[in-house]
């Protein structure tokens, strides 16, 4: 089998609706911040409010010390997010004593994100099988 086959199937399982293109709606909760060792993580939970598959939503988070410099970054994503789907986006930047405040922004593969923040989201639980 090719490589390119190969890259093919593997996309396709990965995606399971056609992917969205263009400018996305996404719910966010605000991002919570804890310091673990030499580690910042960041988590939040996010929310595809699209009609098709989110491929590669990234948050980027980007720390600056008190005069506004830029000290360091990290990157979180989820591969893939169906249409209604809520997933936990997990930020790792390493600790640095400047860090003061921070700026998120979130993109896809295919486009750009416009962010709805809302207080709470809940993982949609999947519908077992029917027994036959």
């Amino acid at each position: 089998m090719s490589k390119i086959l190969v890259l093919a199937a593997a996309f396709s399982a990965l995606v399971q609706g056609p992917p969205f293109v263009g400018q996305a709606d996404v719910d966010y909760t605000s991002p919570v911040t804890k310091r673990v060792k030499d580690t910042m993580v960041t988590t939040l939970m996010v929310k595809n409010n699209t009609n098709g598959t989110l491929v590669r939503l990234t948050v980027d988070e980007t720390w600056y010390d008190a005069a506004g410099a830029l000290v360091a970054g990290g990157k979180g994503y989820v591969n893939s997010l169906e249409p209604g789907a809520v997933a936990t986006v997990k930020i790792e930047t390493p600790f640095n004593k400047k860090m003061s405040s921070k700026n998120y922004n979130f993109s896809h593969a295919n486009g750009t994100v416009t962010l709805h923040k809302v207080p709470k989201l809940v993982p949609v639980a999947k519908t077992p099988a029917r027994k036959k």
